[in-house]
């Protein structure tokens, strides 16, 4: 096995797992906001949570598309005996594009769920 085999190898194996973490933090952060009660008002969602929630939801969006998108270019070029480098291109800023926002909502909701909590930064 070559070293850019070696290497390809590693990114696949880390790249899947880091998706895997993605998709458990936007799921587990959304489910802390669902079930956190805002006594303050009559609104269902904390409006403090309505930005991290959109990013949330956005990252789990953003999961999708670079699946499908990857599932749709494999398919067109199922004939090939590699992917097209615009493919990995595509596939790979989804990939960045979903860790990215995941990693702002959650900088987000840590921040006001700190401020909420009435500690100051």
């Amino acid at each position: 096995m070559g070293n850019n085999e070696t290497l390809e190898k590693y990114f696949d194996t880390y790249s899947g797992e880091i998706s895997k973490l993605v998709r458990q933090l936007s799921l587990g952060f959304i489910a802390v906001i669902w079930i956190y009660p805002d006594n303050s008002s009559n609104e269902i969602l904390p409006y403090a949570f309505r930005t991290p929630l959109f990013l949330f939801i956005s990252t789990l969006s953003i999961d999708l598309v670079q699946y499908v998108a990857a599932t749709i270019i494999s398919n067109i070029y199922e004939k090939e005996t590699t992917f097209p480098k615009w493919g990995d291109v595509v596939v790979n800023f989804l990939f960045y594009a979903k860790t990215s926002v995941l990693i702002i909502g959650g900088a987000i909701f840590l921040i006001r769920m700190y401020n909420i909590l009435n500690l100051n930064i």
